[in-house]
């Protein structure tokens, strides 16, 4: 019995003075937990990102721009056209913006599918008609409200 209240009393005191040596493994393996936990959730949010740029690259959505290099409204020193090409761009870069000066063949061919009457003429891959004007006399909130109507117009390719 003596022996057992002695044995006990020396496990307290080890414990009790060694207190670091003993419970550093736990804090040791506390911090590995979280650095595992930090890792997951990381890797998990590149995966997700990884899957949110194929889901948008996937939706590939065309733009068809049709103009003429006589006309000041629509021609590459146009504010039309420059905010296709610039702040279009930027805001959507899923959007492949096809430009048509009805130069060639096949641009002629082009305007004739989507039965452009007049420039700038603004369609989707479809040449369905998207009959929105942007001019440099909007303010800015007006014009990016445009710019996203002219996106939900347009259909993936």
């Amino acid at each position: 019995m003596r022996a057992l209240i002695i044995s006990i009393v020396l496990i307290f005191l080890i414990l009790v003075f060694s207190k670091k040596d003993v419970l550093a493994p736990i804090e040791i393996n506390k911090k590995k937990i979280r650095k595992r936990r930090k890792r997951n959730t990381q890797n998990t949010q590149n995966t997700q990102n990884t899957q949110n740029t194929q889901n948008t690259q996937n939706e590939q959505k065309i733009l068809k721009y049709f103009g003429q290099d006589y006309c000041p409204y629509s021609n590459k020193q146009s504010y039309m056209y420059n905010v296709l090409n610039t702040k279009f761009r930027k805001m959507y870069p899923n959007v492949q913006i096809e430009f048509n000066w009805e130069k060639t063949q096949y641009e002629m061919n082009e305007s004739v599918k989507a039965n452009v009457e007049y420039v700038p003429t603004i369609t989707n891959a479809n040449y369905q008609h998207i009959n929105v004007y942007i001019s440099d006399k909007l303010d800015n909130q007006t014009e990016m409200r445009k710019l996203a109507q002219i996106y939900e117009s347009l259909s993936p390719a």
